[in-house]
């Protein structure tokens, strides 16, 4: 009798045992998932910083280097256009989908061409616009337009046409969800969120650009700074 009890006893303790096992099992997966999730978050908003680092730094950079005095370039299918010498810089509001904004920047530039490794880099004068473009490519999971921040050099050359020829376009990042813009005019002492439409309004005080990208895995998150401009070099 003593035997049977004391392999009841050690067959509940097995049982037990595997019971303790199976929990400790689901708690050591549990805590391994949430690792897992961890990190994955943790790369996917490193992706994302460092792309919104990139543009911060490049929008700062190229918008310091706005130059008062010289006009913009004709449009590519205007090209007998002519504008003035405070003709500098051209800002209008545009939306993509369903409405977001995707505001278009265009203006000259000392200093500020894109570095080419085989030579071809623009020095001097430069003309760079940026935009939000479609991509003709790629569609979003749910079937969407994915529109990609593109950056367009022109070097200020003439004749126009070829300097157009010598575009050089640089699509830098498909992440982009929204960009606007936004010009500090001095004399009324107001943000206004066009530039340029009325011929002779040189360079605004200050720009303030606003981003949004959105993460491989979805999370969008807003990015601004604005930056002071030299009007003049008086």
């Amino acid at each position: 009798m003593t035997k049977n009890r004391d392999s009841a006893f050690t067959l509940i303790e097995l049982m037990m045992a595997i019971a303790i096992l199976g929990v400790i099992l689901t708690m050591i997966y549990g805590a391994l998932t949430s690792i897992m999730r961890a990190k994955n978050v943790i790369e996917d908003q490193r992706e994302v910083r460092q792309i919104a680092n990139a543009v911060l730094t490049r929008l700062t950079r190229e918008m310091q280097l706005a130059y008062p005095g010289i006009p913009r370039l004709p449009p590519p299918d205007k090209l007998e256009e002519r504008f003035g010498s405070k003709d500098n810089l051209l800002g209008e509001k545009e939306t993509v989908g369903s409405g977001r904004p995707a505001d278009h920047i265009v203006f000259v530039a000392l200093s500020a061409g894109q570095y080419v490794p085989d030579g071809l880099t623009h020095g001097g004068l430069v003309q760079i616009s940026y935009s939000m473009q479609e991509d003709p490519e790629e569609k979003s999971a749910d079937g969407k337009s994915v529109y990609v921040l593109v950056r367009e050099e022109v070097p200020y050359l003439r004749p126009y046409e070829d300097a157009y020829k010598q575009r050089m376009v640089f699509p830098l990042t498909n992440r982009i969800r929204s960009f606007q813009l936004r010009y500090l005019d001095l004399e009324n002492d107001e943000w206004v969120s066009t530039w340029g439409n009325e011929k002779g309004m040189g360079l605004p005080a200050m720009i303030e650009f606003s981003f949004e990208l959105e993460s491989e895995q979805g999370a969008r998150t807003w990015y601004t700074s604005a930056v002071p401009l030299r009007r003049s070099f008086s």
